[in-house]
């Protein structure tokens, strides 16, 4: 896991929950939540086409959001 997250790396962890949401327009998402969480992955191509971006909450859990690329 730590290959897809780098904050991971040298955590010792027990169990470790992985958000994916689906979203209908993830660029609009990002650019509304941007600036507002920790971003952990910017927005990025993902496949040719799949749109996704990854943040961290508040109690440390990863949350992906992916959409359509247009």
């Amino acid at each position: 896991m730590a290959f897809d997250i780098p904050e991971m790396q040298g955590l010792k962890t027990g169990s470790t929950i992985l958000f994916y949401v689906e979203v209908d327009d993830v660029d609009a998402l990002y650019a509304q939540m941007k600036d507002e969480v920790e971003i952990s992955q910017d927005i990025h191509t993902f496949y040719p086409d799949v749109r996704e971006f990854q943040i961290r909450d508040l109690n440390g859990y990863f949350w992906t959001f992916k959409g359509k690329a247009c």
